[in-house]
């Protein structure tokens, strides 16, 4: 079984339906509620995320079914790159937050109350980093969400990938993935908009952590589980001895 269909509400994309815990129904409801999932996790619950969900899809955005079972299906979403599949990220998602495909959308036509923080949506026009970074900013304040990919919570790549998505730029869904694609940057020549890596090793592995360079040797990130879209110095403990790419998309 294979078809292409669209996400028609916010789905987050589990790793199993087995997956999903008691109080993690709001998000799998027919009509999910993710702001009533959200506020009513404690720090624990939200630790509690990690090998349970992969993601988030949002409305529009095209979806590739590849099997159904018990009001569940397994998908890939080709908006969201991932190693892990050549087609898109895979997971699974409920059967009633897809609707019938339309060839028609562009990875900007998002609605932004979904997408975005805030009125409006990115503003158009030609893309550099400094327009990438405003929209990054309009998180600040937000809470992390492991997986999270929408203005009901991001985690560090569902940050900067999202970001880019807002102006109609596709890049790799995971921090590895994103590090490993773009144009190299050179560390000492870092702009607003770039990207850039942290590893426990040299080089680029194992990657585990991504920001957007905000300039002055700052950048704008989602730091970790109980804490809020910030921004932060590169040379602040714990980041500047890990830093180790830089990769751009504008």
């Amino acid at each position: 079984m294979s078809d292409k269909r669209i996400v028609g509400r916010v789905a987050t994309v589990w790793t199993d339906p087995a997956a999903v815990r008691e109080i993690d129904a709001p998000a799998v409801a027919a009509i999910p509620d993710v702001v009533g999932w959200t506020t009513t996790m404690t720090l624990e619950d939200r630790l509690d995320l990690h090998g349970r969900i992969v993601t988030q899809a949002l409305p529009g955005e095209p979806v590739i079914v590849d099997a159904e079972r018990d009001g569940w299906v397994e998908v890939a979403l080709p908006w969201q790159p991932s190693s892990l599949d050549p087609r898109g990220y895979p997971g699974w998602v409920r059967v009633e937050h897809l609707a019938d495909a339309d060839d028609s959308l562009a990875p900007g036509d998002i609605a932004a109350a979904v997408s975005l923080p805030g009125a409006g949506r990115a503003e158009p026009g030609v893309l550099d980093g400094r327009a990438l970074l405003a929209t990054a900013e309009r998180f600040l304040g937000m809470d992390y969400l492991w997986a999270g990919f929408s203005g009901y919570g991001v985690d560090c790549s569902g940050l900067v990938s999202l970001t880019h998505r807002s102006h109609g730029v596709v890049i790799p869904r995971d921090a590895h993935d994103q590090a490993r694609s773009g144009a190299a940057v050179d560390l000492a020549e870092l702009r607003a908009g770039d990207l850039v890596f942290f590893g426990a090793d040299e080089g680029l592995g194992p990657v585990h952590h991504v920001g957007m360079a905000a300039g002055n040797g700052t950048m704008v990130h989602a730091p970790r589980t109980g804490r809020q879209v910030e921004v932060c110095p590169l040379s602040a403990p714990g980041y500047a001895e890990e830093l180790c790419a830089a990769r751009r998309y504008f």
